[in-house]
């Protein structure tokens, strides 16, 4: 029998665990489907992993992480489920009383509240029974909330509930995941849901999470009200972690840096995947990016008496040059450029060493072009060497030539210049690494992205033609205006990418996320704060959480609201007349914005489920969500 208002079922049941799996086929009074348990025994710490559970992977068991996993891969099924409102999500030692389908189809369904999160079947454990009436608070006849109550913490509607069963709403779901792909899982999952609409940092919704009166279902090893914790429970009886990844290991200064002059990496040079690959490779080691202005701003506030020097220089790679320096003493760890993959973890490789660089194949000529040999494209250092700031103060010497005129780059503060700083100081605490480590590929021997010379496979499947480095650089020369990777592949018009965030870009918090799924799509960024940008072939990215309905409001602030309406209607009319524009419509958390512009485009992208506007040309997009999207992307441009 299928139930009412519930677009789908699931139980969540590992594989090994069969008696689990007979139980709910034997006893389920109604159809769900399997899916399959994410299993403690199997899971390894990944980056992505990591990155879910970042303030609470030392905390969590293996079998609490593996238990939230198994909920949230449902979650995110759900996101993307044209054909679902919602999913009733159980564990696989439920059991419901007699006759639960009989009523919600006659009763429970027909009374279900109009606006829901999520809805609690069962789950309240035994020793928590006997006070729960007190904190109960009646929506109707059939559904409670949980009143203000000081039972499990001060001043809050927080009731613990199991996840054996319950149901999830889209819109509850989306926000879930979206806070966890942004800030992380903070604790174990049946007290992390609750706790979200109970009260977070950005929003509370209490009235939002619903129980059943009566509860209708609670887990196998309570029958008869039993207090003893369950025996036969991986989670209860699994306390494995994952090792502490924060811990010091060997002495390691444990920082990757890179930079690039602004937030806005050019992704068409400089491949994605190279760049993940850092923090993929070493999900521990703190990763930091670097702009023009943070340069400018470390020399100013830590190295003021460099900053007349610094300035100095007008060419950008020349700057980009120096502020390596400055990244080594600093705060050491690895400065490596952002055409660079990393293949392995280096933890290993920097065991007990001080400062680390590299060589590269070269040709031998006896000519100046020999010195390109230690490429100053990767740094390892502990932090506060006096060796970085030595070869600050040894800038001016290369500077000019003979002639005054300035040197290149290479000879003014790039590689050149570093070789003659390691004959001229002789570090003792310096080791120089053979090719095969960090530069497998010579830009003079092999070949080299500038030159359109690059292997296709070298990037396809690095590991097996460098299977003793660990990274490769492709060179692709960027700061040469002469460089290959500068020349137009195709001859088609650029897409415009239009910021309407309010405030100007510097607001739009998701700005990382939309440029990640643009990366590689040449594109015109203009940031248009006062909405006067309109043309053909354009992307428009808005934030508007604001309900269209002008009586929500005070009257103190309805004249404002409406010259605001009024000029965000008069801009979105500009698009009447175009064919092949794409609008992005960030927010809208409460799901009341404006919405009757959508229309005027080819296709609309929200990060937030409303039903209302599920329609063919609107994609539901969760923040965060970028594999499978380029595919979704071609098709609508």
């Amino acid at each position: 029998m299928n139930l009412e208002k519930i677009s789908k079922c699931f139980f969540i049941n590992l594989n090994r665990r069969k008696d689990r799996l007979d139980h709910i086929n034997k006893t389920l009074p109604f159809y769900a489907q399997r899916s399959r348990a994410i299993d403690a025994n199997e899971l390894e710490l990944t980056p992505r992993i990591h990155d879910l559970f970042k303030n609470s992977i030392n905390k969590l068991t293996k079998a609490e992480i593996a238990c939230a996993l198994s909920h949230y891969s449902l979650w995110k099924r759900l996101i993307t489920d044209k054909d679902a409102d919602n999913y009733l999500i159980l564990e696989d030692d439920v059991v419901f009383k007699p006759g639960f389908q009989n009523f919600w189809n006659s009763v429970f369904s027909q009374n279900l509240p109009d606006q829901y999160n999520l809805i609690y079947l069962g789950g309240c454990q035994p020793w928590n029974k006997p006070q729960y009436h007190k904190v109960l608070k009646p929506y109707n006849q059939y559904f409670h909330n949980i009143k203000n109550n000081d039972f499990f913490s001060n001043g809050d509607h927080f009731w613990h509930m199991t996840t054996c069963s319950y149901i999830i709403s889209k819109n509850a779901a989306s926000l879930m995941c979206q806070y966890i792909e942004q800030l992380g899982m903070d604790r174990a999952l049946d007290f992390f849901m609750l706790r979200f609409f109970d009260k977070n940092k950005f929003f509370s919704a209490p009235e939002s999470v619903f129980h059943l009166n009566p509860l209708m279902s609670h887990q196998l090893h309570e029958e008869g009200d039993n207090f003893k914790i369950d025996k036969k429970s991986d989670i209860q009886n699994d306390g494995e972690k994952f090792k502490d990844i924060n811990a010091p290991k060997n002495n390691v200064t444990k920082i990757i840096h890179q930079s690039w002059k602004d937030e806005n990496i050019p992704y068409h040079i400089y491949k994605k995947h190279w760049i993940d690959s850092w923090q993929q490779k070493n999900p521990d080691w703190e990763y930091r990016f670097w702009t023009d202005a943070d340069n400018l701003n470390l020399i100013k506030n830590h190295y003021p008496q460099y900053l007349d020097l610094y300035k100095s220089y007008e060419k950008g790679v020349d700057r980009a040059d120096i502020a390596r320096f400055f990244y080594m003493h600093k705060y050491g760890g690895v400065y490596v450029d952002l055409d660079f993959r990393c293949l392995r973890p280096l933890d290993e490789l920097f065991n007990e060493e001080v400062m680390v660089l590299g060589k590269q194949k070269m040709k031998k000529t006896g000519t100046e072009m020999d010195e390109n040999a230690i490429p100053n494209a990767f740094k390892y250092s502990t932090p506060r060497q006096k060796f970085w700031l030595d070869c600050v103060d040894l800038l001016t010497e290369y500077k000019y030539d003979k002639y005054g005129r300035h040197t290149s780059p290479e000879v003014a503060t790039g590689p050149i210049f570093l070789l003659r700083c390691l004959e001229r100081l002789k570090p003792d605490n310096m080791r120089v690494l053979d090719p095969e480590i960090f530069y497998p590929i010579s830009w003079d021997t092999d070949g080299s992205a500038a030159a359109n010379s690059i292997k296709e496979e070298w990037d396809l499947n690095p590991e097996k033609f460098f299977p003793k480095s660990y990274a490769v650089t492709y060179w692709t020369c960027a700061w040469r205006e002469t460089s290959a990777v500068h020349k137009v592949k195709n001859n088609s018009k650029k897409i415009n990418i239009i910021w309407q965030s309010m405030g100007g870009k510097n607001n739009c918090y998701e700005r990382d996320w939309i440029m990640e799924i643009f990366s590689g799509v040449e594109a015109n960024h203009i940031d248009d704060e006062n909405r006067e940008f309109a043309a053909e072939n354009s992307i428009v990215i808005y934030s508007d959480m604001f309900s269209h309905d002008i009586n929500r409001y005070p009257k103190s602030i309805h004249e404002k609201w409406k010259q605001i309406q009024s000029q965000q209607q008069k801009y979105f009319d500009k698009f009447k007349n175009f064919k092949n524009c794409i609008l992005f419509h960030l927010s809208d958390e409460h799901t009341q914005a404006n919405t009757s512009h959508y229309k005027y485009f080819k296709h609309v992208f929200r990060n937030y489920y409303r039903k209302d506007v599920d329609q063919e040309n609107v994609t539901f997009i969760p923040l965060g969500y970028g594999r499978g999207f380029n595919d979704l992307t071609n098709k609508t441009s």
